[in-house]
């Protein structure tokens, strides 16, 4: 194998000193890809960022951003009180009207749909996170582009635009649904309408993010076959790969009490979803809720999945990849020096790798979460569709 590379001053030649001075001091390149995603969260009032071309998102308080998260949050809080109020006092009734088993879970999941407007304040605040990984993307970009003379290629677009899709034809489609299912009035469309756009959401951008930093991970991977393997590569390759271990770490810590809720919340949902189609499919009782609640089942195990394989996803590339393309290195074509970098780095992976990220000290999220989440949900299945039939 030739080994070919030049460091250019300022990163390269032919113009790759503007793009690598755009890289360091403009918006990374990574946010012009998912800026339609914040923009769909920013008009829901769930992130409330001022969406910036010059440095990417900036969360701040005194903005027209916050002060639209600030007044539909107020709105849906002064809605969802009258409709909890509401729904407590149906299902009080309950008994007395012979109401099905089935029919107050459904009415219970309604009104569960405002429990999320408690901790939307917490989300606010956590909107630091995603900010906070992005403005550090500039820094990922412009090392990249010095050590190997060209730009860093992260491919999410697509993915992007697929998750406004997903938002956007989920959100009011699954709102309507409930309503009219539920036979209630209309104001319950904007708690749903922001608690499904929260719930779908969130955890594409998450997505997106881990797949931002495997894509990059494979990147610089790939870079070990193109430049020389000497000592100041290996300490620029050392660098990068503690950048993007550093950023999922920080990802997952300081977005942690937004994802553990989302979570928390998601969980309770695909429970009810599950257990309504299975009690309606054995009782035969109420099969107008099977269509509805099969979408809603499915659209809570999709989402359940989602960040747990992004997550995976993400850890397996910033360990597994970067660590299996030192081991297949010419070692026979490196000097002593280049050697011990190579060796202190494989150190550093080994015991800075993860095998899952750790959300805010609360779970790992991997595919063996994603597992131990189905296993525990069908115990708790098991038993509530036992007391369904117990008492129908």
């Amino acid at each position: 194998m030739k080994w070919r590379w030049q460091r250019a001053p300022g990163g390269g030649g032919g113009g790759g000193g503007g793009r690598d001075k755009a890289a360091a001091t403009g918006a990374p390149a990574l946010f012009r890809q998912l800026r339609p995603l914040f923009v769909v969260l920013q008009l829901h009032g769930v992130l409330p960022v001022t969406l910036d071309g010059a440095t990417g998102p900036v969360l701040r308080w005194r903005s027209p951003a916050a002060v639209l998260a600030l007044a539909v949050w107020l709105g849906l809080v002064v809605v969802s009180v009258f409709i909890v109020d509401a729904q407590v006092r149906l299902l009080q009734r309950a008994s007395a009207l012979r109401m099905p088993f089935y029919e107050q879970v459904v009415q219970f999941m309604g009104t569960f749909a405002a429990v999320y407007l408690v901790m939307m304040p917490v989300v606010w605040y956590e909107t630091r996170a995603p900010c906070a990984f992005l403005r550090s993307w500039r820094a990922v970009e412009a090392d990249y582009a010095a050590l190997c003379g060209r730009r860093l290629r992260v491919r999410v677009r697509v993915r992007c635009w697929l998750c406004v899709a997903g938002v956007m034809s989920i959100t009011a489609p699954l709102s309507t649904g409930v309503l009219l299912l539920m036979r209630e009035e209309v104001h319950r469309m904007m708690v749903l309408a922001q608690y499904n756009a929260f719930m779908v959401g969130v955890p594409m951008l998450w997505s997106c993010l881990c797949h931002a930093l495997a894509q990059a991970s494979a990147a610089l991977a790939a870079t070990l076959a193109e430049v020389p393997v000497d000592r100041a590569a290996v300490r620029a390759h050392a660098a990068i790969w503690n950048r993007l271990n550093e950023a999922i770490v920080a990802l997952g810590s300081r977005w942690g009490k937004t994802i553990s809720s989302f979570m928390m919340i998601v969980y309770v949902q695909w429970l009810v979803s599950a257990f309504t189609m299975m009690s309606v499919l054995l009782t035969g009782v109420g099969l107008n809720h099977i269509l509805l609640m099969s979408a809603i089942a499915a659209l809570s195990f999709f989402l359940i999945y989602l960040p747990c394989n992004g997550a995976q996803y993400a850890v397996d590339a910033v360990g597994c990849r970067s660590r299996d393309a030192l081991l297949r290195l010419p070692t026979c074509r490196m000097d002593e020096k280049a050697l011990e970098e190579v060796a202190l780095l494989l150190d550093n992976i080994r015991s800075g790798s993860k095998d899952a990220v750790n959300v805010n000290g609360v779970v790992g999220l991997n595919r063996a979460f994603f597992v131990a989440f189905l296993k525990s949900s069908a115990t708790y299945l098991v038993v509530l569709v036992q007391f369904a039939t117990s008492t129908s």
